[in-house]
């Protein structure tokens, strides 16, 4: 992850401050370079931090350095850019009746398990800096059965949920909803492995 301190609006725009972003706010971003050479851009995600007058890019969506975070001038512009991902409302969700393991696709919110059958279930969870705009996923147990059958998330190889491992997450609860209704979101880390 990259933090970059904001300096001065240019002229006729705001700053993140006067534009009343709150503190802690995930917010889509665009970054234009011409001070360097050759020029670089980049589209991603990043945390602003109002303390520190800061954004800490969290998801890199596509730059001009092969997907990598660009060489910064110290002349960047930097400004709130919608990407197509925040014009997906919360309210989109994917429910699933069918048997069999879950795989969460790329554009995939909210999954609700409403299995006609009810059975343990697998989440088959993607690397986690691969999952596009670093939106997070919510699964629940919209059939009120996870007491009984088990909803699991599966990680990516070498992969952590809050740090712990495959094996230790399934033995201390992390990587499982085990509650009738019971719902977790999960949120992608840009380093890998998703946390609570």
């Amino acid at each position: 992850m990259t933090t970059i301190s904001l300096g001065a609006a240019l002229p006729g725009f705001r700053t993140f401050a006067s534009a009343s972003i709150p503190d802690g706010t995930t917010v889509s971003i665009a970054i234009s370079d011409t001070g360097g050479s050759p020029a670089q851009s980049l589209v991603g995600r990043g945390i602003y931090s109002a303390s520190a007058n800061t954004i800490t890019i969290t998801t890199i969506l596509a730059s001009t350095n092969a997907g990598a975070m660009i060489p910064l001038s110290g002349s960047a512009q930097i400004a709130i850019s919608p990407v197509t991902l925040d014009f997906l409302s919360p309210y989109n969700y994917r429910q699933v009746t069918a048997v069999g393991d879950v795989t969460v696709g790329a554009s995939d919110l909210v999954i609700l398990l409403n299995k006609i059958v009810p059975a343990p279930t697998n989440i088959i969870l993607p690397a986690a800096a691969s999952r596009q705009g670093g939106f997070p996923v919510t699964v629940k147990d919209y059939s009120g059965n996870a007491q009984a059958n088990n909803i699991r998330f599966v990680l990516a190889a070498g992969e952590t949920i809050d740090g712990f491992s495959q094996s230790t997450a399934d033995a201390n609860g992390a990587s499982k909803i085990t509650t009738n209704n019971g719902k977790k979101i999960l949120y992608p880390l840009l380093s890998g492995g998703w946390y609570l």
